[in-house]
């Protein structure tokens, strides 16, 4: 049986283990700061695409870890940088709707003021607040949760490789 890629999301919130393979939802409460790239997905395949999806591969770094939650199915974490957040809110389209409001922007979080910035502990508990804020905003978009691009940065076809 060939289950679904989810392509609707609900907030954390709202979220339970009872619903079927078509919803998700995702929790980003937590940063690791990574001296090399992190492990690959908990399926093991070692896709090194998963993991550069539009982003840097300097090192170290900080990321942020996303549990996705599907079903009945374990939760996933899936690691993402700030440059590959930028790579997902590039791939939106520039007008999209939320509710009934038509061209409301999305508010990525700004980059750092100059490469000599430094980046501690504080800086990436604040950053993965915003980083939070606005995957919640997309996601809550409409259309947004089921796009390509989405699945590919949330790794969300580990459901159907199960």
């Amino acid at each position: 049986m060939v289950v679904e890629r989810p392509v609707m999301y609900l907030e954390h919130e709202d979220w339970s283990p009872r619903y079927e393979d078509t919803f998700f939802t995702v929790r980003l409460d937590r940063f690791k700061l990574f001296a090399s790239l992190p492990d690959a997905g908990a399926d093991g395949d070692g896709d090194d695409d998963d993991h550069t999806a539009g982003g840097k591969t300097n090192f170290p770094a900080y990321y942020y870890e996303i549990e996705v939650f599907c079903g009945r199915h374990e939760p996933r974490t899936v690691f993402r940088r700030y440059s590959q957040f930028k790579w997902l809110y590039e791939k939106l389209p520039k007008n999209l709707k939320n509710g009934s409001i038509v061209n409301e922007r999305l508010v990525f979080p700004p980059g750092s003021p100059c490469l000599c910035h430094s980046q501690n502990e504080e800086f990436a508990k604040n950053r993965s607040e915003q980083l939070r804020e606005f995957l919640k905003d997309a996601l809550t978009r409409k259309g947004v949760a089921s796009q390509e691009y989405v699945a590919k940065f949330l790794e969300l076809d580990f459901i159907s490789s199960r």
